[in-house]
């Protein structure tokens, strides 16, 4: 399935970057230490859920910057049912996705 065909037009809301916070705090080593945070619009994928995809780097456990990493992230009922790091249809997507800095993310 395409970009085209899941993505929509409605940006993060407030309440959705909340709960992305809180997954990175959680799955990154170094959470403090992203840069370069950006997030999709509101995607919603084949299996009915909707989420969004982000794309960050940030630093890894011996203390360098690991590159640009892709997750896709599902959201139902305002939490968060699906967590996939290294997303590679999020990679493989990335020149057909709008993506929105995610400076809240960064100011950790």
């Amino acid at each position: 399935m395409t970009v085209q065909q899941v993505q929509t037009d409605k940006k993060p809301t407030v309440a959705h970057k909340k709960l992305l916070i809180e997954a990175v705090k959680e799955h990154f080593y170094d959470p403090y230490s992203i840069r370069d945070a950006e997030l999709s619009n509101l995607l919603r994928f084949p299996n009915r859920s909707t989420g969004y995809c982000g794309r960050l780097n940030a630093k890894n456990a011996v203390g360098g910057y690991s590159g640009r990493q892709y997750v896709e992230v599902g959201i139902r009922g305002g939490l968060i049912v699906s967590y996939h790091p290294n997303s590679y249809w999020c990679k493989a997507q990335q020149n057909h996705i709008k993506w929105n800095r995610f400076r809240e993310l960064e100011k950790l």
